[in-house]
């Protein structure tokens, strides 16, 4: 069948490997070799065939409004360099902020897997960790860093035993960046508006009050472009009697 056609022709190009690096690849401890090396291929790049956002699915939304960094730490990662097809061994480390809802935890591990059963760089595999993430689970922020050994320079070319790389990625919905970028300028927009005879504005106050709002807010007014975050939490306080500011509906 074609199958079969398709799986001996993986095989003897294994077996044209072996004849190359100077082996007999009809010697006895070789004959089965090419056929195991295929279905430890097979393993080794499984990610190809696998869907890390059907993984992302199921949500769980019963978590008491919890919205505090989810970490999950030292996740063992074995990949494959996409340069020298060499193994690439470490860990990575998931964390992210839960907007509403959370996902099972073995399920940040299932995504590390997924991409890294991959030729990779580690870059890349960074980036599409947390991308995927941030994007499936529609988190306020993700942030992953990866810890890893690369075979392609300890055990060949340059033979640095002892060094690791470490690459790291931080991704924040743009509103939220542009909160937190907002507080220098937000005691002095709104400063004007207090009497003196009441305490300071607290900017910080407001800016966690915005970060923990449902959804992006919309930026922008003529009066203030050059603060649009500034301008968004004047639309979205009210001033007390006692001064201070806080977020009305």
């Amino acid at each position: 069948t074609y199958r079969r056609r398709i799986w001996r022709t993986k095989e003897e190009a294994f077996k044209t490997i072996i004849s190359w690096i100077g082996e007999d690849p009809n010697r006895e401890g070789l004959l089965e070799t090419p056929k195991r090396v295929v279905k430890a291929f097979k393993e080794y790049f499984k990610g190809y065939n696998e869907d890390p956002n059907k993984e992302l699915i199921k949500t769980f939304g019963d978590v008491e409004n919890y919205d505090d960094m989810v970490v999950q730490k030292n996740i063992a990662l074995e990949s494959h360099c996409e340069h020298h097809m060499a193994p690439i061994i470490g860990v990575a480390h998931v964390a992210y902020i839960p907007n509403k809802k959370v996902v099972g935890l073995s399920k940040l591990a299932r995504t590390v897997e997924i991409f890294s059963k991959r030729l990779q760089t580690q870059e890349r595999l960074t980036m599409q960790i947390a991308k995927t993430i941030m994007s499936a689970l529609d988190a306020k922020g993700v942030a992953v860093t990866i810890d890893a050994a690369h075979q392609c320079m300890t055990a060949r070319g340059i033979k640095k035993e002892k060094s690791t790389t470490v690459s790291k990625l931080s991704l924040q919905l743009s509103w939220v960046k542009e909160v937190k970028s907002a507080i220098p300028v937000m005691s002095a927009i709104f400063k004007p508006c207090i009497s003196n005879q009441v305490a300071p504005l607290n900017v910080e106050v407001i800016t966690e009050s915005l970060l923990a709002m449902p959804s992006p807010i919309e930026f922008g007014s003529p009066s203030v472009n050059e603060f649009p975050v500034a301008s968004c939490v004047s639309k979205y306080c009210s001033k007390l009697s006692s001064g201070t500011y806080v977020l009305s509906t």
